[in-house]
C-alpha cells in the first residue's frame, strides 16, 4: 500500500498543479476582460455624450436657419 501511495501522490500533485495553473490563467483573463469592458463602457459614454452635444448644436443651427429663411 505504501508503494502505491508513493506513485499516486506525485501524479495527483502534477494534476493539481496543472489545474491551479489553468485557474490562474482563467482568473488573469477574466481580470483583463473586466478592464477592457470598463474601458469600452467609458468610451461608449464619451461617444454618446458627443452625439448628444452634436445633436443639440445641429438642432440649434438648423432652427436658426429655418427661422432666418422664413
Amino acid at each position: 500500500m505504501a508503494q502505491r501511495r508513493r506513485h499516486i501522490i506525485p501524479r495527483l500533485a502534477r494534476k493539481m498543479s496543472g489545474q491551479v495553473r489553468r485557474v490562474s490563467l482563467l482568473t488573469r483573463a477574466l481580470h483583463e476582460l473586466r478592464l477592457a469592458l470598463n474601458r469600452l463602457v467609458r468610451e461608449l459614454f464619451g461617444f454618446v455624450a458627443m452625439l448628444i452635444c452634436l445633436w443639440h448644436l445641429l438642432n440649434d443651427y438648423l432652427t436658426r436657419l429655418v427661422h432666418a429663411l422664413f
